[in-house]
């Protein structure tokens, strides 16, 4: 190669000048760099990441989904009874749903009976079964909710307060009852939360989908829950950029974010104090001085709603366990199937947990006659069209209907409770041997004869000392044969 062909061949390699336009370009295009966030206060501290706090709470929701007991009559005969009916159509029906007053709508109740008629048309389960199904979905879902809350409480007060909210919604005995509760009230919990987790992240019509979800669907009051996002919609921006404002309603999330944000101000304030009378050295944190402060908390609060969450499990789960001992008789005194047979329940009748828990559609619960004179559910007519029927017996002043009544003799089974008190009305039946004989008998709470505060909290090798329990039993007719 000679000098002037190499001399051509560097001109040819060297970089071109760059256009007028091409600098323009490059100044007219911002260099994007990416920028981690990162609080100071939170570094170091060590939280559940999201999916291990799901994991946690669904482990506990489960166990609320097995072992929490219904609370109110108004969950078994407003909403597990209608929806008995709307799977297997048989069940009981109150006057609140009755087309006279339509008190209550079966909307509600459609959306959680979809996802049990496909399981009872896949899979064909024991009713019973489909009872735990459907609670443990609703624990699901309130988990879901819940996790999503923990996340947003983390990037909206810091992680120090999100593991403390965390801690409080685990052991918490309001949690435990509420999270799987066959309630309106319960379902707008789960839309509460996952709303006000969607108002601190700033995404307002997400925020405002679950606040009309709620209220829609679940319980209407949830609606005055949107106030403040809509509040904080229409001014944030007027106002000042970071508005925020914590108000305490009666719902179990936001009580334990106030918990939970109250333990860190005590820690605040004590750390203050302390460094008024002892000289700190420079960049000390105060969680490393009040730590202590966050774990006696968490400790003593669970402590309190285990022993709670015990306390009503020994208390009052006789009528389920009872039940599920009724629900597995069948088998074992080999009962055809086919057999017609009546379950009655005098005194107890707001303890029945529903019927889920009979062994198959020919089994029935019935009421007998015993000092309560009010307004009872009734049985749905055997009809598509039950729903829109007018049943004169049903009226909105909570009087007696005796049609409603049913023949003691003519009872195959019978719930009653022995507290030791008897009227003419209200019999110890247990002690009738010659007409009633004891299949099976739980422990039930006899509320006069137990201290308050050991009745209310499980206190091993204590409790025992200061409680007094009755019979709650399962007794089958020693005169009336089952064919």
């Amino acid at each position: 190669m000679t000098k002037s062909q190499l001399s051509f061949r560097l001109r040819q390699n060297a970089p071109q000048p760059m256009r007028k336009e091409s600098r323009k370009e490059i100044h007219k295009k911002p260099i994007k760099t990416q920028v981690s966030k990162v609080e100071t206060s939170n570094t170091g501290l060590l939280f559940p990441a999201g999916d291990t706090a799901f994991k946690t709470l669904l482990s506990a929701r489960f166990c609320a989904a097995i072992w929490s007991h219904i609370s109110d009559c108004d969950e078994t005969f407003n909403y597990w009874e209608p929806m008995h009916y709307l799977v297997f159509g048989k069940g009981l029906q109150t006057w609140e749903y009755s087309p006279e007053y339509g008190l209550r709508s079966y909307f509600y109740l459609m959306v959680h009976a979809a996802p049990a008629w496909i399981y009872h048309k896949l899979l064909q389960p024991n009713p019973l079964l489909m009872f735990y199904f459907i609670r443990c979905l609703l624990g699901l879902i309130c988990a879901i909710a819940e996790v999503y809350f923990y996340k947003a409480t983390c990037k909206e007060f810091g992680v120090h307060i999100g593991r403390i909210c965390l801690a409080f919604q685990l052991f918490s005995a309001g949690m435990f009852i509420s999270s799987t509760a066959f309630l309106p009230s319960s379902f707008a919990m789960y839309t509460c939360a996952a709303a006000c987790a969607a108002w601190w992240q700033q995404k307002f019509a997400l925020a405002v989908f679950f606040i009309a979800l709620g209220s829609l669907l679940g319980w209407p009051f949830a609606a005055l829950l949107g106030v403040p996002i809509a509040f904080d919609m229409l001014l944030r921006k007027k106002l000042y950029a970071d508005f925020a404002a914590w108000f305490l309603y009666p719902i179990y999330p936001l009580v334990c974010l106030c918990g939970a944000i109250t333990v860190d101000v005590i820690q605040k304030l004590s750390f203050r104090v302390w460094s008024i009378f002892k000289k700190m050295p420079t960049g000390t944190h105060y969680l490393d001085k009040t730590i202590f402060v966050m774990i006696v908390t968490i400790t003593v609060t669970s402590w309190l709603g285990v022993s709670r969450v015990f306390a009503l499990y020994r208390n009052y789960h006789a009528p389920f366990d009872l039940m599920m001992e009724l629900n597995r008789y069948p088998v074992e005194a080999k009962i055809p199937d086919k057999a017609q047979v009546n379950v009655c329940i005098g005194k107890d009748w707001y303890r029945y947990p529903s019927s889920f828990f009979l062994p198959n559609p020919n089994w029935n619960i019935r009421f007998i006659k015993s000092e309560f004179n009010g307004m009872l559910p009734a049985p749905y007519t055997g009809n598509e069209n039950a729903t829109t029927i007018i049943h004169p017996y049903f009226n909105d002043k909570n009087e007696e209907e005796p049609s409603l009544y049913f023949d003691l003799s003519k009872c195959h089974f019978l719930l009653d409770l022995d507290l030791g008190k008897e009227t003419n009305l209200e019999p110890i039946y247990a002690n009738k041997k010659d007409k009633w004989k004891v299949v099976k008998s739980y422990p039930f709470l006899n509320i006069e004869m137990s201290n308050k505060y050991f009745r209310a909290f499980y206190i091993p090798f204590l409790s025992d000392r200061y409680i007094v329990y009755g019979n709650f039993s399962l007794l089958q007719s020693t005169k009336l044969k089952i064919k």
